[in-house]
């Protein structure tokens, strides 16, 4: 759904015909929509290539700690 488009179209039709309630909820939408695009991109943290069987422990811990460990596959 693109809040925009329709935040446009109800703010317009908020203007066009006088109603102040219709107008808001289209700069409601409009806003929402900013919000929801200004989150920032995703970006890449770690990449690996890991070899068939290991695995990737991601752990939550304090600051300063390494987050990610490598789990070899056992021979």
């Amino acid at each position: 759904m693109n809040l925009k488009a329709l935040g446009w179209a109800r703010t317009l039709r908020g203007l066009r015909e006088g109603n102040q309630a219709v107008l808001l909820t289209g700069l409601g939408l409009i806003a929402l929509q900013m919000l929801r695009n200004s989150k920032g991109k995703r970006q890449l943290v770690y990449r690996k290539t890991l070899p068939v069987g290991s695995a990737i422990v991601v752990r939550h811990a304090k600051p300063g700690t390494p987050r990610l460990r490598l789990v070899e596959k056992p021979d």
